[in-house]
């Protein structure tokens, strides 16, 4: 469970430098809502590894990763997905 907690923290941080990196969510205003859920996988690491509320705060790092990986499974499948289709390949 330690892996995945890690594995979670580090998907985590690297969506968030994403995020702050291109300058917050395109099309969105929900920048402040992705760091309070990285504050709150934070709190919920630190809750499973180091205090007596283990399971309470292995769900808590779970339930708040989910829009974080949501988010970096769509940006890099639309990454993907541009590469494959190419710009070219679109008619209007």
């Amino acid at each position: 469970m330690n892996k995945l907690l890690k594995t979670l923290l580090v998907i985590g941080v690297i969506a968030i430098l994403i995020i702050m990196l291109i300058g917050g969510v395109p099309a969105t205003n929900s920048e402040f809502s992705f760091y309070i859920a990285f504050l709150l996988l934070v709190f919920g690491y630190y809750l499973a590894n180091y205090s007596n509320y283990r399971k309470i705060g292995i769900s808590i790092s779970i339930i708040f990763s989910l829009p974080l990986l949501i988010f970096m499974l769509s940006l890099f499948g639309g990454l993907l997905l541009g590469w494959i289709i190419g710009p070219g390949d679109i008619v209007d």
